[in-house]
């Protein structure tokens, strides 16, 4: 018996203990903080088959073929699925969704359960900016979760490019700006450029970099790297731009898509990018 194995009985085994089964925890996919129902039920939200019986996991082999190619130190990573990683000061994190409808969620399956609703976010209201910072990181960290299950990736153990590098080939709208006026010049001067075109007084500190012409800086704060049982690779890094003299930043997860040109080609993914 596999220690994931192990893991999926000892999970079973504690949602019986507490009365539950994998389709009634709740309507809503909703659980108390720190429960395993919030666990239990995403893999039926997001594999949607039927793991368990009333007896045991008699569907294990099945289940183990679709999710051959997840690590279990995916279950338990930073966002842990079950955990109260969505609280904001011991409370629910409220989001606004594109339908103007309020939700409040505390855990990975009640935001999961939400975006394959098809629902989205837009506005997480009454945040400071540094609670705001970190409500974007565990949403995304949720959805990239739920995107690695639902398509069968397993984590691929790749050292991140180095910062030199990202601000060589990544475009120049992949710049961190502050204004709409900064925005329109790259979009009209800079469309053909890299982040290092438009700031070209770079000058590198350990792992960061900053201009003081634009009064920015620069660093790589994550790197993730997956890969899928056909090769299909998904490679996901955040970049991190700052204001030098202000308090303004902000961490952007872009999707390297293609690094055969000088520009490397990457898609801006968040909380509602596409399962």
């Amino acid at each position: 018996m596999t220690k994931f194995t192990k893991e999926l009985m000892a999970i079973h085994f504690r949602a019986k203990q507490e009365g539950l089964t994998p389709h009634t925890i709740s309507p809503h996919f909703y659980s108390k903080p720190g429960s395993i129902a919030g666990l239990y039920c995403f893999y039926c939200l997001v594999i949607k088959s039927e793991i368990f019986d009333d007896i045991g996991i008699i569907f294990i082999g099945v289940f183990m073929k679709r999710v051959t190619y997840i690590i279990t130190g995916l279950l338990f990573s930073s966002y842990s699925i079950a955990g109260g990683e969505l609280m904001v000061n011991n409370s629910p994190l409220t989001l606004i969704l594109n339908d103007g409808n309020q939700a409040n969620v505390s855990t990975c399956t009640d935001f999961v359960a939400l975006r394959m609703a098809g629902e989205q976010v837009k506005e997480l209201p009454g945040l400071s900016d540094p609670d705001f910072h970190d409500a974007k990181s565990a949403l995304f960290g949720c959805w990239l979760s739920a995107y690695v299950i639902k398509h069968g990736m397993m984590t691929v153990n790749a050292a991140a490019p180095d910062l030199p590098t990202v601000l060589k080939h990544f475009p120049a709208n992949a710049a961190f700006v502050v204004s709409d006026y900064e925005a329109k010049t790259i979009q009209r001067d800079f469309s053909n450029k890299t982040i290092q075109d438009f700031t070209p007084d770079l000058t590198y500190n350990d792992d960061q970099a900053v201009s003081t012409a634009q009064d920015t800086g620069y660093r790589v704060k994550d790197y993730y790297s997956y890969l899928d049982k056909n090769g299909n690779q998904l490679n996901v890094l955040a970049l991190v731009g700052y204001s030098l003299s202000g308090t303004a930043g902000s961490k952007t997860f872009w999707r390297i898509d293609d690094t055969s040109q000088p520009i490397w080609k990457v898609t801006m993914l968040d909380e509602n990018s596409p399962l």
